[in-house]
């Protein structure tokens, strides 16, 4: 499969070591965080380790499952969100199964 994969609303790619800054921007962000299952203290560090998660089941996993990542575990009623326990899926990707070519920033 090619990438980028590009339509009118959306562009998904591998993602890159050059993509840590951007994404712990993102779960830094108090109103991303608030509708998901972490803090606002994610750190840069933890975004070159930590790849995904989400509760299981979200169309996040397909996404994550489509651009190269693979699930790596399954954690069944292990967080309390919103009212009621949520099974979390989590995917990573090592740096070795990169894609040939890609960035790693």
């Amino acid at each position: 499969m090619a990438y980028p994969l590009i339509t009118e609303r959306l562009s998904i790619a591998p993602l890159a070591g050059a993509d840590a800054v951007a994404f712990a921007r993102y779960r830094q962000e108090p109103g991303v965080a608030l509708y998901q299952s972490w803090s606002t203290d994610f750190s840069e560090a933890a975004a070159l380790s930590i790849v995904a998660g989400q509760p299981a089941g979200d169309l996040p996993g397909a996404v994550l499952r489509k651009a190269g990542l693979r699930q790596e575990c399954r954690q069944v009623e292990a967080d309390w969100f919103k009212g009621e326990w949520t099974t979390l899926d989590t995917y990573a990707l090592l740096g070795r199964e990169w894609p040939r070519g890609a960035a790693r920033g």
